[in-house]
């Protein structure tokens, strides 16, 4: 008896030998696996760090667009009011330009009937002589030429509206 005893004393050890070998592998595959977590969570950790000096890098970026932006949209509104200043300006010089034209084209016209009456009159009277324009048109050609010098110097009082006019 002593032999089975001693047979069933050497396979419970290889047993247990072998169980032990099995457990070893396993304790090492863990560690393998913690050491693969521990490298995984170091590389996490300096990814994240990463991470957050690149939101610090795009939140000084956004402020610095949006301070330029806004230099930008304010310089934008100052020239939009240049702008608007210049063609209003320009819309009332054109406008008396206009009617310079027109009252010189009257002017025109009339010196043009004036004209061809006196050379009715002077051919009737037979007379070479061509008589004088009246007072009236060279009055008018008088102010005409006075809305010209003041639309020239008018610069200067649409100068004087800017403040009135934005």
């Amino acid at each position: 008896m002593g032999v089975i005893l001693d047979i069933s004393v050497i396979v419970l050890l290889s047993l247990t030998i072998t169980f032990c070998w099995r457990l070893n592998a396993k304790i090492l595959e863990l560690k393998n696996g913690r050491k693969d977590i521990s490298d995984l969570a170091h590389m996490l950790n300096k990814t994240l760090i990463n991470a957050g000096k690149s939101l610090e890098e795009i939140k000084l970026s956004s402020k610095n667009a949006a301070s330029e932006l806004s230099f930008h949209t304010e310089r934008s509104k100052e020239l939009i009011n240049e702008l608007s200043f210049v063609n209003h300006s320009a819309s009332k010089l054109a406008e008396r330009l206009e009617d310079l034209m027109q009252d010189l084209r009257f002017v025109e016209d009339f010196e043009k009937i004036e004209n061809h009456d006196n050379k009715k009159s002077a051919k009737k009277s037979k007379d070479t002589k061509v008589q004088k324009p009246h007072k009236t048109l060279s009055s008018y050609a008088r102010k005409i030429i006075k809305k010209a010098s003041v639309i020239t110097t008018s610069k200067k009082n649409d100068d004087d509206g800017v403040e009135n006019y934005m």
